[in-house]
């Protein structure tokens, strides 16, 4: 008594597929020094041909779309996120020069006061420099704000670039798993389909005949095609 060892139905002597799930059976014996004819099911043939086919169209959509991310790259190898932009990045530059207006003017005008012998110009300067002063931390603050916002938006695109980059990668390592499964599937039925008829034309007709008519075997659907 011999069992299928994949998934463990009982087998009748001489099988050489198994009758439930359609795996080779090949014992202790090869398929060319087997003096019996291969039994498998018309059911299991059907099955069998369905996988395959479906494998072959697999295979063609896969193995184009898993050239693809070889030349549409967006950064190559060093993909990663950009951190966003801090305020005082853009900011600092008008920190730095809101109090070296303030002492300059406020210098310059209590100088002039002074030569020109003004009170007044010399109570004002300091004043005078603090609107300035004033002036250049405000502007400066819309402006950095504006800067920064910018700046931002372009990390996040770019970031939003790369996630999308990575995705697609994950996507082609997907597409690569599904190929070679379609390929192991393709191996493991190719001995069953003259190559002549290894397109989905053939295998459509092969299998509608297999359901429609008597016939048992490939052979027997291909010698009725021909």
């Amino acid at each position: 008594m011999a069992f299928c060892d994949k998934c463990g139905f009982e087998l009748e002597d001489g099988d050489l597929f198994c009758a439930k799930c359609g795996h080779k059976m090949f014992g202790g014996e090869t398929d060319e020094e087997s003096e019996e004819p291969k039994h498998i099911s018309k059911e299991i043939l059907i099955k069998d041909l369905t996988e395959y086919k479906s494998a072959l169209a697999l295979k063609k959509t896969y193995s184009v779309k898993a050239k693809e991310p070889e030349d549409s790259g967006l950064f190559g190898s060093k993909d990663r996120e950009l951190l966003k932009h801090t305020f005082i990045k853009f900011y600092w530059p008008y920190l730095v020069a809101a109090p070296i207006a303030y002492f300059v003017i406020a210098v310059s005008i209590a100088v002039f006061g002074v030569l020109v012998e003004s009170l007044f110009l010399t109570s004002a300067a300091y004043l005078v420099a603090f609107i300035v002063a004033a002036v250049i931390l405000l502007v400066g603050r819309s402006k950095a704000l504006q800067e920064r916002d910018s700046a931002n938006y372009e990390v996040m695109e770019h970031n939003k670039r790369v996630r999308d980059r990575k995705k697609e990668r994950e996507d082609i390592d997907g597409i690569e798993r599904k190929l070679r499964k379609a390929q192991n599937t393709i191996d493991k039925y190719e001995d069953l389909i003259p190559v002549k008829y290894r397109n989905e034309t053939s295998l459509n007709t092969i299998i509608r005949q297999l359901k429609l008519t008597d016939a048992k075997t490939i052979e027997e659907v291909i010698a009725k095609m021909k």
